[in-house]
């Protein structure tokens, strides 16, 4: 008989947990509604993904000025954070909430460290 390892116990847990169970865990930035995401974009309207190639200084070279950093979801509420380049780079921290008729005007703070994004501070 195989042993079964950690993984794949975790896996069976996590897949047969309720989807309410999902709510607060860390999404990538696809799963962001494009009109909060917008809040990240640069001038031109672009964003790097996690990992992908962005432009971090001031020189323009076509690559993304703003790079996608982390995001959380409730269902009810996003937060995401991001990265802006330029001469002094910063992170932008952007919430929204649901409301009836879509999602509310994002709320953006700038910092000029990583704020650490805790997707357990939603709850």
């Amino acid at each position: 008989m195989m042993k079964k390892s950690l993984f794949f116990y975790l896996s069976v847990i996590l897949l047969a947990a309720p989807a309410a169970a999902y709510a607060g865990l860390f999404a990538q930035m696809k799963d962001v509604p494009p009109q909060i995401l917008k809040s990240c974009q640069d001038y031109e309207g672009k964003i790097a993904a996690l990992g992908e190639s962005w432009n971090a200084t001031d020189v323009q070279n076509g690559r993304p000025s703003s790079r996608f950093v982390t995001a959380c979801s409730d269902n009810d509420s996003w937060v995401l954070v991001c990265e802006v380049g330029g001469r002094a780079d910063y992170f932008k921290t952007v919430r929204s909430t649901k409301t009836v008729s879509g999602w509310s005007e994002p709320q953006v703070t700038n910092s000029p460290e990583d704020p650490k994004l805790e997707c357990s501070e939603m709850k």
